[in-house]
């Protein structure tokens, strides 16, 4: 034991201490999720807060300062309550998140059969491939797509050039939109266009500033799975960068169809959340995003269908 107990020695360690660990849980982040690093930083200073309030009692600044009891008093309340309210606060920022998304985002309800992805059926990448599958493939009664017209000169520009049909719903049933899918055929040679979903010239593509391949399976001669690290400038510079760790996978399917599909993983090894946050990175959630192409034959072309559902990790979503 150092100091006394109920000493004001004793509070001011606790201070130092709590100062120190606080710079620590700054410094390092060491937990995974970062809600997780928030909090312990969070009560840090908010325990910090509650010895600085003992500390001003114990050694009656407002006798020896001669302050105004009634006001050092509400001072004091006011200290303790702020360390209180600084933890709730930091709790409340996922529901409000939520909020912000029910209230401001573009709000969708349907009647689609084809609601929510069941977290167990697609652990495996089969069953996560299927689920994308049946969402590209889902009619507008299934999926409750709602399709998707804007009046600016860009999108008159991009209808006119592609003929596409863009659709977009909630993926839940009700909410916010968090879902697109555009389906288009171009007149081009199949493998081709394999390569370019792929990217297999590793090309930078719309604001990627960073793009690495970074593992895959045994097969991955054939691109049945790959896992790649991204990263994306955001538009207008008020935004972080978003990045994002993704499993691919690639196959066939009952049509005959090609696919290609993604997923964010989480791995500590590869490029962790902690990475992110030391290049001023937000990590993004790509629920799934792919693309599903379908060769018409006798020189028709392929119809291409694309369809992603990503949550770029701000405040608000469609």
């Amino acid at each position: 034991v150092f100091v006394a107990q109920g000493t004001a020695s004793q509070i001011v360690v606790g201070i130092f201490i709590s100062v120190i660990t606080s710079g620590l849980y700054i410094h390092w982040r060491p937990f995974e999720k970062e809600s997780d690093d928030n909090l312990a930083i969070v009560t840090q200073v908010s325990l910090f807060l509650t010895l600085l309030a003992a500390l001003l009692s114990k050694v009656e600044v407002d006798k020896t300062d001669n302050y105004n009891e009634l006001i050092f008093g509400i001072m004091l309340i006011v200290i303790n309550s702020s360390a209180v309210g600084m933890i709730l606060l930091s709790q409340l920022t996922k529901p409000i998140h939520y909020l912000f998304n029910s209230v401001l985002g573009t709000h969708h309800s349907h009647e689609g059969t084809l609601r929510g992805m069941n977290e167990e059926q697609t652990k495996d990448r089969q069953g996560f491939a299927q689920h994308f599958l049946k969402v590209a493939k889902s009619s507008a009664e299934e999926g409750g797509w709602k399709h998707y017209v804007s009046n600016t000169q860009k999108w008159a520009q991009f209808k006119d050039y592609s003929n596409a049909t863009v659709e977009r719903r909630c993926s839940t049933g009700n909410g916010a939109i968090d879902e697109t899918r555009a389906v288009f055929v171009v007149k081009w040679d199949f493998e081709k266009l394999k390569s370019w979903v792929l990217n297999d010239s590793k090309d930078l593509r719309q604001g990627v500033v960073e793009n690495h391949e970074i593992g895959g399976g045994s097969g991955r001669s054939h691109h049945d799975k790959k896992i790649e690290y991204m990263a994306r400038k955001m538009k207008g510079g008020l935004y972080s960068d978003r990045d994002y760790l993704l499993e691919g996978v690639e196959g066939r399917g009952e049509s005959g169809e090609w696919y290609y599909c993604k997923r964010s993983i989480k791995s500590k090894k590869l490029y962790s959340y902690e990475q992110s946050r030391k290049l001023g990175r937000v990590r993004a959630k790509v629920v799934y995003e792919g693309w599903m192409l379908h060769d018409l034959g006798g020189g028709e072309g392929v119809r291409v269908t694309y369809v992603e559902n990503v949550d770029p990790g701000g405040l608000f979503k469609g």
